[in-house]
């Protein structure tokens, strides 16, 4: 059986189910409502809670229907108990929601399509899709070859970074300790 965690999510990923409990002292499951709301650029998505089957505390539960159509970024999330004209604020945090796949988004990160960019013009200098790129308003145009080479090699080392830290290697080399007294 699959787990439940008693916290609110940091990461969402779109076109995944999320559940969540969540139990709050003073507030009562069979007279109080509780509401999730997720705040992002693009709008605001409420999720509504139910009372858990043990009676103590709310279930949250978002379909991956529902958070198919969420847009990748950052979101505030605020929660809010309800009784009839009674409203409160009883949690608020930040989380992220990963783009699904399935949409055929670029995974890579910027460091790793600056150099697969950088790759392909020192590949086929006449290219003109290759000669220039923009990447989170930053752009790279008619480098001469020299500074090419040399930006080549910042992300080279840039992306290694990343792939050592995504496999847990960490940024390697040695470690040089001294103990005086």
């Amino acid at each position: 059986m699959l787990e439940i965690p008693n916290t609110e999510p940091r990461c969402i990923r779109a076109g995944d189910t999320v559940r969540w409990r969540k139990a709050l002292d003073g507030y009562d499951p069979a007279a109080w409502t509780l509401e999730f709301l997720f705040a992002s650029a693009a709008g605001v998505r409420t999720v509504n809670a139910a009372a858990s089957d043990d009676g103590h505390g709310f279930e949250v539960h978002i379909t991956a229907a529902e958070t198919a159509g969420w847009p990748a970024g950052p979101y505030t999330w605020r929660a809010r108990v309800q009784k009839d004209a009674d409203v409160y604020t009883v949690g608020e945090g930040l989380c992220t929601v990963q783009p699904a796949l399935a949409q055929g988004v670029d995974a890579r990160s910027p460091a790793r399509r600056a150099l697969d960019a950088v790759k392909e013009h020192l590949a086929n200098p006449q290219s003109i899709a290759a000669a220039s790129y923009t990447i989170k308003g930053r752009s790279l145009a008619q480098y001469s070859l020299p500074e090419l080479w040399q930006h080549h090699d910042r992300l080279v080392q840039e992306v290694a970074r990343e792939d050592a830290r995504r496999s847990g290697r960490g940024p390697g080399g040695r470690v040089y300790v001294s103990f005086r007294r």
